[in-house]
């Protein structure tokens, strides 16, 4: 029998945080939002064309790359 392999399967996230990401992508559109998570997820299609960012041990490995997607949005100057 055929199928997908214990070994191919990868965590993903749960329903009720997809949902609330589509709601920020809903309410302040796509390039306002940010997706931040931990290691190596399955990632819908439907969050396709917003910024993510990983990090593999703190959320503090993030920081730059948060930097860069709020300068390119204009919040940060310097």
């Amino acid at each position: 029998m055929g199928g997908i392999k214990n070994s191919e399967l990868k965590p993903r996230a749960r329903q009720n945080v997809i949902l609330e990401l589509g709601y920020f992508m809903g309410k302040l559109g796509r390039n306002r939002v940010c997706c931040i998570y931990k290691g190596d997820i399955e990632t819908p299609s439907d969050i396709g064309g917003i910024a993510h960012l990983s990090y593999s041990n703190k959320v503090e490995e993030c920081y730059r790359g948060l930097i860069k997607e709020l300068k390119v949005l204009g919040y940060v100057t310097y």
